[in-house]
């Protein structure tokens, strides 16, 4: 009789650890949520261009003229300008990057500030405010690998002015 008791308060006892745990989940330091999002949000690195980033660049890169305009040259996007710091854009591989004005900088591009070489990395660089980033340029330069600049990151803080190339083909 005192096993089956035991049985039973046992269950109990795990029915009511089970109804804790759904209520308040358990969080180490690490994921602790933020006010703005919880802790399984997808980072920058593991984040994928949606199907409006696809569609834009393909509207960019099949140039097809406008159906509603007599210029043959008329095209529906010949040119993107972004804000978001993301990646996203440059994550759409068949959009050029000389028709993509990224303003505001990309979280995963490094910049040569001697030969303008970028550097696109698959992890986030730890800089903002076009700040050295503690590596060099190796394949920039005349001939090819002979700049050895120190490279920064792209990303703006609030005293930076816009990039000045991206701007002006933003124009």
């Amino acid at each position: 009789m005192k096993l089956k008791k035991k049985k039973k308060r046992r269950r109990v006892e795990d029915n009511d650890d089970n109804d804790d745990q759904s209520e308040q989940p358990q969080q180490n330091d690490n994921e602790q949520q933020s006010s703005t999002g919880s802790s399984s949000s997808p980072s920058f690195v593991t984040a994928q261009p949606t199907l409006t980033h696809r569609a834009l660049a393909h509207l960019i890169t099949n140039n097809t003229p406008h159906p509603n305009h007599n210029n043959k040259n008329q095209y529906y996007l010949q040119h993107l300008i972004t804000q978001n710091i993301d990646g996203l854009h440059g994550k759409t591989t068949s959009l050029p990057r000389n028709q993509l004005s990224i303003l505001h900088g990309d979280i995963f591009t490094e910049k040569c500030p001697t030969c303008h070489k970028e550097y696109i990395r698959n992890y986030e660089i730890s800089t903002i405010g076009l700040q050295p980033t503690g590596r060099y340029c190796t394949l920039g330069g005349d001939p090819p690998g002979s700049c050895t600049g120190a490279l920064i990151d792209t990303l703006l803080d609030w005293e930076d002015a816009l990039p000045e190339v991206d701007w002006e083909r933003s124009q």
